[in-house]
């Protein structure tokens, strides 16, 4: 399994745009600028805004949406489990500045460690 760059996966998960059709085009973009010579799937739960009917697609990229009321399907709630557990985790946090550290810190390691990212992120379903 080829997951690009680590440190450009936790770039762009950070970095996922507010809720807005509008927003979510460029994004696809950057994703498919990981891998300029390949299709891509992008796994996304069912939130409304991601379904617009105006949502341009790239032809390059394919868009899995998972049925609902299905985290354990979701990779990114993995992803969100790791996080919390290694940034939050019976912390409190002063400021917002601090809890942006909190985020910061456990995604960069995720980013690093490409094959816990895999652990995480490589469901069955996934690999069929």
């Amino acid at each position: 399994m080829v997951l690009g760059s680590g440190v450009r996966f936790a770039q762009l998960a950070t970095h996922f745009p507010a809720p807005r059709s509008s927003k979510l085009t460029p994004y696809l973009l950057d994703v498919l600028s990981i891998w300029p010579d390949r299709t891509a799937l992008l796994v996304l739960d069912g939130a409304g805004w991601r379904k617009a009917r105006v949502l341009p697609v790239p032809e390059r990229l394919r868009l899995l949406f998972l049925p609902p009321y299905t985290p354990e399907c979701n990779p990114t709630e993995h992803i969100w489990d790791e996080v919390q557990e290694k940034g939050f985790a019976n912390r409190y946090f002063a400021t917002l500045e601090a809890v942006e550290v909190g985020l910061k810190t456990p995604m960069d390691l995720l980013a690093a460690d490409t094959q816990r990212l895999a652990s995480l992120t490589a469901l069955p379903w996934i690999k069929q």
